[in-house]
């Protein structure tokens, strides 16, 4: 039970996101305000860990590299990707396609994990999938943009790997451990990529972005993610 509360309290507070990035579009770079977001995550969370005599646990080259790209598809990639469709067909929309990674990660969690798809765990799938293609052919969104679509799609994929990635690290590290490594490198491989493709954005702009990462940043990844990783870990 506890499980299924984490995870529906990580979509409440995930659900922030896209219409603050609605809103301040014009001042968000996504790689950058995506670095920005995993850097303030990751220090929110090392104080907890010294609080909680947090104590180093060497990993073996397969879990680190599990971490590494968990870390850089799911809260970096796929998060840039998801800002980038919301700046392009807004947050209602981008949500809707993005969202196609249900679909994807169940299939890669039954093929790679061995999980079982029950009965009503494929009627509710078909019934989200309804709801999704009912959402994008509405013409209440008007013309569907290409670049947007695409953008949501590599977002799903990119969640949908890094759900699975997460299943298995969880066999070397716990819940807190895994969530504090994956946002630490994400923030730390991520950050020169956004300077490189974006440029370092201007005082007006980081004054206009400040207050929406440590939104987003805190409770989407710090408190989000773990969130996610614990329901993932019980559910």
């Amino acid at each position: 039970m506890i499980g299924y509360v984490a995870i529906v309290t990580a979509s409440v507070i995930w659900s922030i996101t896209p219409a603050l990035v609605s809103r301040f579009s014009q001042y968000i770079k996504p790689f950058m305000f995506t670095a920005l977001r995993t850097i303030i995550a990751t220090l929110t969370l090392v104080p907890i860990a010294f609080l909680n005599n947090f104590n180093y646990i060497p990993l073996s080259s397969y879990a680190l590299i599990l971490i590494v790209v968990s870390g850089l598809l799911g809260p970096g990639i796929g998060d840039a990707c998801y800002t980038k469709a919301i700046q392009r067909i807004g947050g209602s929309l981008s949500v809707v396609i993005s969202y196609v990674y249900i679909f994807i990660a169940q299939f890669m969690a039954v093929v790679f994990l061995g999980e079982f798809m029950s009965i009503s765990l494929v009627i509710g799938s078909v019934l989200a999938f309804v709801g999704i293609v009912v959402a994008v052919s509405s013409s209440n969104f008007g013309r569907v943009d290409i670049q947007g679509t695409i953008y949501s799609l590599i977002a799903a994929l990119s969640w949908s790997s890094a759900s699975v990635m997460v299943k298995l690290v969880l066999n070397y590290l716990d819940t807190f451990t895994v969530t504090l490594y994956r946002l630490a490198v994400t923030a730390v491989i991520l950050s020169p990529i956004a300077i490189f493709l974006e440029g370092i954005p201007g005082r007006r702009v980081i004054k206009q972005l400040i207050p929406i990462a440590l939104i987003t940043g805190i409770l989407g990844f710090s408190l989000g993610v773990y969130l996610f990783v614990y329901s993932i870990s019980t559910v």
